[in-house]
């Protein structure tokens, strides 16, 4: 079935400076839809206002046709990435992957350099590892639709190349 996401009259201003000006944004399932600009042109306040968690000026965001306001709410729903890490160091690989119930196998038969790591905190992993950690968890994530912030920054080419496969093999449910 295919799943609709509709963002429309999104303005936003901090004071004086318009960011946001009738944005007007469809995504849908089965296709990757980009978002780019330049650095502080409102990408991530947009994705931010699409979850609820920055309040415009004003906006309409449709998810199959129906209003909801706050889409952090709602996992099955939207799922967003932010540009930053958000699972804490201290929590393990094990523990990530059963909160969000993925597969750990299929993730380590990818990126084989994680096999030893299952029981290890995140604080021993490099930066870049932490990220592709969780930008794998969102991508895997049951949701219909899935937002990505600065996804592949820190994160080595060939990981790159292999999450972009992953998102090709996902974009078919989401």
């Amino acid at each position: 079935m295919m799943h609709k996401l509709e963002v429309d009259s999104t303005m936003l201003s901090f004071g004086m400076r318009n960011i946001l000006s009738n944005v007007y944004l469809k995504c849908e399932t089965g296709k990757i839809t980009g978002l780019l600009g330049r650095n502080g042109q409102g990408k991530t306040c947009l994705m931010n206002i699409i979850c609820g968690s920055l309040e415009p000026d004003s906006k309409s965001v449709r998810f199959d046709d129906k209003t909801l306001v706050k889409a952090f709410k709602r996992p099955d729903v939207l799922i967003y990435l932010p540009q930053f890490n958000f699972i804490p160091k201290g929590f393990t690989l094990k523990g990530v992957f059963k909160d969000y119930q993925i597969d750990f196998s299929y993730f380590e038969n990818i990126f084989p350099e994680f096999r030893l790591k299952y029981s290890s905190p995140l604080k021993i992993l490099s930066g870049g590892q932490r990220r592709l950690v969780e930008v794998y968890i969102i991508i895997r994530s049951i949701t219909q639709f899935v937002l990505l912030d600065e996804p592949f920054s820190h994160i080595m080419p060939l990981h790159i190349d292999k999450i972009k496969e992953i998102l090709i093999e996902e974009k078919k449910a989401k």
